[in-house]
């Protein structure tokens, strides 16, 4: 299947170990090996739904480490080498091995800009695979759990230094999609530790699933000062709906 899915008028982002080998053995979404946004974008119509999905860069490394070791050993780096060592010497490390390349690569433009029109959270993901079946038009379908690595919580794999390293090689990752830098608690899955903005967006994804992405990526056609993803969900939410719903009103609207 092409990468851009006409008959479901939408195309998919994969980016490494977030679940994405399971959405590609969808029927209605198709395998599209690990192309960019920036790729795929300039060739998909205005009206097609761009998605894909992001995970904790830390948890993601390790997931992405445990893959090659697993699945392929020895291919991309040496089969003896550790995970600190890997780490310390990317990206020059596993030339080839695209995996860890940075999720601001595959789904934003040069600028940072988003290039997609919705981002789904693994931490998040039976939910927010619920939403980008909506938007497709299709029937939810549990996802199946492929390609998995075996390793321990993400947090052990991590001293201090480490966790410094990868939050300044990644610190575009943790800027963009709002995961903290901080390990030496329990994860907080949600942009700069703010719960209250999530649940609330949890919410308006419940009565708006056509129109809402993940906060903090709100995803609108600009509306206003208050439609960049910076805006304050509270402040601005009666404007962050109703804009989309009266440019995009769902089917069943009257």
């Amino acid at each position: 299947m092409s990468a851009l899915n006409h008959p479901y008028r939408h195309w998919f982002v994969h980016v490494p170990k977030t679940a994405g080998t399971a959405m590609e053995r969808m029927p209605f979404v198709g395998g599209q090996a690990h192309r960019t946004a920036r790729q795929l974008a300039p060739r998909a119509p205005a009206d097609y739904f761009g998605w894909g999905f992001v995970r904790n860069p830390y948890d993601r490394l390790v997931a992405c480490f445990h893959a090659a070791q697993q699945h392929a050993p020895g291919r991309y780096f040496p089969a003896s080498m550790g995970f600190a060592e890997w780490i310390r010497g990317l990206p020059g490390t596993g030339a080839g091995f695209i995996h860890p390349r940075p999720m601001v690569d595959f789904l934003c433009w040069p600028d940072g800009s988003l290039a997609v029109d919705f981002v789904g959270r693994y931490e998040h993901l039976a939910g927010d695979w619920r939403i980008v079946c909506r938007r497709i038009g299709v029937e939810h379908q549990p996802l199946r759990h492929l390609n998995a690595s075996a390793h321990r919580d993400w947090r052990e794999y991590y001293t201090d230094d480490l966790a410094a390293h990868v939050a300044e090689l990644y610190a575009a990752d943790f800027d963009t999609f709002g995961y903290s830098k901080e390990i030496s608690s329990p994860r907080r899955q949600d942009a700069k530790g703010n719960g209250r903005d999530h649940r609330i967006t949890r919410m308006v994804q419940g009565l708006f699933p056509r129109c809402v992405g993940p906060w903090p990526l709100w995803n609108f056609r600009p509306v206003g000062p208050l439609s960049s993803p910076s805006c304050n969900p509270v402040q601005s939410l009666s404007l962050c709906v109703l804009a989309p719903w009266r440019d995009h009103p769902p089917k069943d609207s009257p």
